[in-house]
């Protein structure tokens, strides 16, 4: 790859952290009122513990309407167990009115699909997830 094309996956890179860490800041301000922690860089399958068993995992989307996504092998203990509560807010068109959707792990699990990359999952299929759990989309 050239440099010109190197500095462009370079600005792709940064608009997408600063989609994830501006997802990150309105889920935990607006919904949590700050008292969210920040675990995104530890490795463990979410980016906001609330309490002790309480994990997020934010997806920030530029998109006007949620689109799929990944869940990393990390997660899948989390989705799996009894023990923990799992949930994917999803924060989509992000950059304009930012609007929220959020996915319980029970609606996670049985929507996942085995993915190319290793070491994760695809979740497929939002519009028919909405539909079939009637969700609803809450402004931010």
């Amino acid at each position: 790859m050239d440099i010109e094309g190197n500095v462009c996956m370079a600005k792709i890179e940064s608009r997408k952290e600063a989609t994830k860490k501006k997802a990150m800041r309105l889920v935990n301000k607006k919904c949590f009122n700050n008292k969210c922690e920040d675990v995104s860089k530890r490795g463990i399958g979410a980016d906001l513990q609330y309490g002790e068993k309480a994990f997020i995992e934010v997806k920030g989307q530029s998109s006007s309407y949620p689109v799929a996504f990944r869940i990393y092998d990390t997660a899948l203990e989390k989705i799996n167990s009894r023990k923990y509560k799992y949930y994917v807010y999803i924060v989509f068109n992000i950059w304009k009115k930012p609007r929220l959707l959020i996915l319980g792990k029970n609606i996670i699990g049985k929507h996942m699909r085995k993915s190319n990359q290793k070491g994760c999952q695809n979740v497929l299929g939002i519009k028919t997830i909405i539909k079939k759990y009637n969700l609803k989309f809450k402004d931010l």
